[in-house]
């Protein structure tokens, strides 16, 4: 990822994340309002990997351990 990608993808969670806190601090969001979990297709971690070497065979192991819900 380009730095400046880097850069505008962190301002943008540090922007988000202090409006959830506020949010969660006035009431206005509970618990279950602020957690999600995502497990995005095996093919778009390998994009991922591919593009990040630093953590791609953890992410491999990590989606092969995963149970997969029932359809």
């Amino acid at each position: 990822m380009p730095e400046h990608d880097r850069r505008s993808a962190r301002a943008r969670f540090e922007h988000e994340f202090a409006a959830v806190r506020t949010a969660f601090a006035a009431g206005r969001l509970g618990l279950v309002d602020v957690v999600l979990i995502s497990i995005p297709p095996l093919e778009v971690l390998r994009r991922h990997r591919d593009g990040d070497r630093s953590h791609g065979d953890f992410l491999d192991a990590l989606v092969a351990a995963i149970p997969k819900p029932p359809h």
